[in-house]
């Protein structure tokens, strides 16, 4: 009699931890796909990239690495808040003094992000604090250039 009730214990535990570990893994890591087209008013470019964030296992940080195709002049890059085609305030300076010269290819920075980094309504706030900006869809990342200081490429945050 012991011996059903331990396999059900166990089934329901195994069926449990299956079905919730790859919500967590799924909010670990946020993506996002930079075009011209998505720029606010929308920028004719050969330029793309990708960005990955991945939040540390203690939740106090963000590290990125930033992809970028066929971008020429790279200068900057900011988080801001918005929703996809709205404009918003600047919140993190990811490299906010880039001045990299010449059109590249490839991983062009990645670094951590800490509240050392925010910027605006997030000065004193903590990673908490954008994570939940993050999730609620509505940030997005800029890539400037010397030739679009407003920006060239953007993605949102998803």
């Amino acid at each position: 009699m012991e011996m059903p009730m331990l396999r059900l214990i166990c089934f329901v535990i195994l069926t449990t931890r299956c079905m919730v570990s790859p919500v967590f893994a799924a909010e670990k890591s946020y993506t996002a796909i930079l075009k011209g087209s998505n720029e606010v008013p929308g920028i004719r470019t050969k330029a793309t990239g990708k960005v990955t964030f991945t939040l540390s296992d203690d939740n106090n940080t963000l590290s990125y690495r930033v992809h970028l195709k066929n971008i020429k002049n790279p200068n900057s890059a900011h988080i801001h808040r918005g929703k996809k085609g709205e404009n918003g305030p600047a919140l993190v300076n990811i490299h906010p003094n880039l001045s990299r010269k010449g059109r590249f290819f490839g991983i062009i920075f990645s670094g951590i992000i800490s509240p050392d980094n925010f910027c605006g309504e997030l000065l004193g706030k903590s990673t908490f604090d954008l994570i939940q900006v993050i999730k609620a869809k509505n940030t997005y990342i800029t890539i400037h250039t010397d030739d679009n200081p407003k920006g060239v490429i953007r993605g949102q945050i998803k």
